[in-house]
C-alpha cells in the first residue's frame, strides 16, 4: 500500500511540476489576450472611420454624370456655340 502511495506522490510531484511551469505560459497568453482585445478595438474603430469615408466617397461618386450626360453635354455646347457663329456671322455682315 505504500509502494502505491509513494508513487501516487511521485506522480502529484511530476504533476505539480507541470503545473508550475506551465503557469507563467499561461499568465502570457492572458496578457496577449488583453492586448490582442485591444488591437481588435483599435481595428473595429478604424474599419467604422473607413466606412463612414467610403459612405460619403460613394455620394461623391453617385453625383459624377454619366457617359450619356456628359456626351449631351458637350454636343448641346458645341450646338449653342454653332448657332452663336451663324448668327453672327449672317448679322455681322454690312
Amino acid at each position: 500500500m505504500e509502494q502505491r502511495v509513494a508513487a501516487l506522490e511521485a506522480t502529484c510531484g511530476r504533476i505539480e511540476a507541470a503545473l508550475g511551469r506551465l503557469e507563467p505560459a499561461i499568465r502570457q497568453i492572458a496578457e496577449d489576450s488583453r492586448d490582442f482585445r485591444k488591437s481588435v478595438s483599435g481595428i473595429e474603430t478604424d474599419i467604422a472611420r473607413m466606412e463612414g469615408r467610403m459612405s460619403g466617397l460613394e455620394g461623391r461618386v453617385s453625383s459624377i454624370p454619366t457617359t450619356l450626360q456628359m456626351v449631351v453635354l458637350v454636343l448641346t455646347t458645341w450646338g449653342a456655340g454653332a448657332a452663336l457663329v451663324f448668327t453672327v456671322v449672317r448679322y455681322a455682315q454690312p
